[in-house]
């Protein structure tokens, strides 16, 4: 009877070990991934995966260690300064940063308008061009990225686009 109970606590603690450690591993696969196919430009590649990292550590990033289906990072680089500014966000939550001379910083809110978070959520890249041409800032200093992390039978798949910045 013992033993039975013992084996049954073994494998329970077991199932956790390995539903806890295989959830976790989302955000980093992610941004393994986005860092490994080079996505982000190169000048910010470095940056943005230690940023993505130190991010994923925050309490306000519990959201991103659970199992997820789709995840999606919207980020800004402003080429003068080398800061990066983004949010990543799920259907369970969002957390917004930026980077700045080897410095983290988690902001209360997004930079980006409700408009531009539920684009890049519908991943309508036909609309984002739409206002890019029209309102888009040639000469702007901002330029952003979006991508969209969907798993498909445990395998992750990556989109992205970028797009000059526009109000």
């Amino acid at each position: 009877m013992k033993r039975s109970k013992t084996n049954y606590a073994f494998v329970f603690v077991l199932i956790f070990v390995c539903v806890t450690s295989c959830t976790k591993k989302t955000i980093k696969q992610f941004s393994c991934k986005i860092y490994n196919q080079k996505i982000i430009p190169a000048a910010f590649l470095k940056n943005s995966f230690y940023t993505h990292k130190q991010v994923s550590r925050q309490k306000q990033a519990e959201f991103l260690n659970q199992k997820q289906d789709t995840l999606f990072i919207l980020e800004g680089y402003d080429i003068q300064s080398a800061q990066i500014t983004g949010s990543i966000w799920n259907k369970k939550g969002m957390i917004n940063y930026r980077y700045s001379l080897g410095n983290v910083e988690i902001l209360d809110k997004t930079i980006f308008s409700k408009s531009d978070i539920d684009l890049v959520s519908r991943f309508d890249t036909t609309e984002i061009r739409k206002r890019e041409k029209i309102h888009g800032h040639y000469l702007g200093a901002f330029y952003y990225k979006a991508i969209r992390g969907v798993y498909i039978k445990n395998k992750l798949r990556l989109d992205h686009f970028s797009f000059d910045e526009f109000e």
